[in-house]
């Protein structure tokens, strides 16, 4: 709301209308929340413009999280209107707050320096002319001159880390630095100047990811740098470490692999036909699967018990999976997909192959290669389990899809493991 009040103030001259999404997650509060935004932009004379998302099914029905799903159905939306609505731009209220948690998000997910030059003022049409504005004046402001506005009641909630960088760290970072959102801003723009020097850097060394010619790579100066954006998305951080020695000592004997990568005759070539590296999770954290990024947590507590008490969401709920930790020990191995792969998925009857579930959800060959499956740690490269563990072959979950029958979250489980893309 402190940019509609003052959006005459950041677009001189302009003409805008209002735009509200309304994800349909909270129930009654979400639709209070646009009922508020209506009612305003008609007592101020302005056009409103409203989609409501079946923001769960979207994230269902492409397996990544609610917060990605709302993300991906709002950009979306706004480049509806620029291109179908004759709109030149949509403004969007992110501050200096939600800079700062975005590049601390970034960095504790791991991130290269694209990730650390924090969000663009303008791109592609989506414009924020807030984020020099911290959350604390907003409030200020909105209160001096007594305006009314809406809380997202999730926003207190510190189960996502978002909110948790909000209300616990946060805080502390600012007694240690009052102004440490002004020092990140100025942090955040010396990295993003550094940044396009290192993009125009690898810009010119002309090499080609699928077929990199070892010698031209190895005359770089800063040849890890260009090894790791060549590859990137490719490699886990293992492969890539072990290449980068093979390298330093003198190049790699041909025919090694280092994951989707062949070493041949003076060249690493890029096996399209590969899966990727297989993962051990030895605890929850953010891991780097494939080229995508896996989020493993342990719920115990309230939290484990909040779940339970929601019911159906304690299985699958926006791509997210949840499961029996009990059944699911720490440290198992995040795969990719094998023949004689099979399990026994919760709400089926019967042991199915993998190879059958992948042709009842439409999958195509691209997608069965990139498939993540978490299987037990005992179980050896050639798919055989040892004993005590898992029968060979089965698997006990297709990540965003499904889990094992023996994996289930009942009343009396104790703690859940839980499973997002990000």
């Amino acid at each position: 709301m402190y940019l509609a009040h003052r959006a005459s103030e950041f677009f001189p001259g302009a003409s805008f209308a209002i735009a509200h999404c309304n994800f349909a997650l909270r129930g009654e509060e979400s639709d209070g929340d646009e009922q508020f935004v209506r009612d305003w932009a008609r007592e101020a004379g302005l056009e409103c413009l409203v989609r409501r998302f079946d923001t769960r099914g979207y994230a269902a029905s492409h397996g990544v999280s609610i917060e990605m799903a709302a993300r991906e159905l709002r950009y979306g939306w706004f480049r509806e209107l620029m291109a179908d609505g004759g709109f030149d731009a949509v403004a969007v209220a992110h501050n200096a707050d939600d800079n700062a948690e975005t590049m601390m998000l970034n960095l504790l997910r791991g991130t290269g320096t694209r990730g650390l030059r924090g969000m663009a003022y303008s791109r592609d049409g989506v414009v924020r002319p807030m984020l020099g504005i911290s959350r604390e004046e907003i409030v200020a402001w909105m209160r001096e001159h007594g305006y009314a506005w809406r809380e997202d009641s999730s926003n207190a909630e510190q189960i996502y880390k978002r909110n948790i960088l909000r209300h616990r760290v946060f805080p502390v970072l600012r007694e240690i630095n009052p102004g440490f959102l002004g020092t990140l801003a100025a942090d955040m723009e010396h990295i993003a100047q550094a940044d396009d020097i290192a993009e125009d850097y690898f810009a010119g060394c002309r090499l080609d990811p699928d077929r990199i010619d070892i010698a031209a790579l190895m005359s770089f100066r800063h040849w890890r740098y260009l090894l790791w954006r060549l590859t990137e998305g490719r490699l886990s951080a293992d492969a890539l470490a072990a290449l980068s020695d093979a390298l330093e000592a003198g190049g790699p004997a041909s025919g090694k692999r280092f994951g989707p990568y062949v070493a041949g005759a003076g060249v690493l070539a890029f096996d399209s036909g590969y899966g990727f590296d297989p993962v051990t999770v030895s605890g929850p954290g953010i891991y780097n699967v494939g080229g995508r990024t896996v989020e493993v947590s342990l719920l115990e507590g309230t939290d484990a018990q909040a779940l339970k008490a929601d019911g159906g969401a304690a299985l699958k709920a926006g791509g997210i999976l949840y499961a029996n930790a009990a059944a699911l020990p720490f440290p198992f191995v995040l795969r990719g997909w094998q023949d004689g792969d099979w399990m026994k998925p919760l709400g089926l009857r019967g042991r199915k192959k993998l190879s059958d579930l992948f042709t009842d959800l439409g999958w195509s060959v691209p997608m069965k290669r990139e498939a993540i499956l978490a299987a037990p740690a005992e179980e050896s490269a050639s798919g055989e389990s040892a004993s005590g563990s898992a029968p060979s072959g089965q698997v006990l979950a297709l990540l965003g899809e499904r889990i094992d029958e023996s994996l289930r979250v009942t009343p009396d489980t104790g703690s859940i493991v839980r499973f997002v893309f990000l």
